[in-house]
């Protein structure tokens, strides 16, 4: 993502090469699901999804892309 840091807004950017469904969710550091992002099929190519933080509190959070059974998690940090 970025950028990262961020204030409020950062953009999450990912390449997809087969039509898939894809999930993107966002966690904080307790694991637990702050928002649901993406949860949605795409046709092969690159893409841009925009996550906002102006409604949640300073810190760290992650972010975990899922696609044909393969995770890719990510750590970002909204600075206020």
């Amino acid at each position: 993502n970025y950028p990262n840091p961020f204030n409020p807004i950062t953009c999450i950017e990912f390449d997809n090469l087969n039509y898939n469904l894809l999930k993107i969710n966002i966690y904080d550091t307790n694991g637990n699901l702050i928002q649901e992002l993406v949860n949605n099929y795409y046709n092969p190519g690159s893409y841009k999804v925009y996550w906002d933080g102006s409604n949640f509190s300073s810190g760290i959070y992650l972010y975990e892309l899922e696609v044909s059974n393969q995770l890719l998690r990510k750590k970002m940090v909204l600075i206020k």
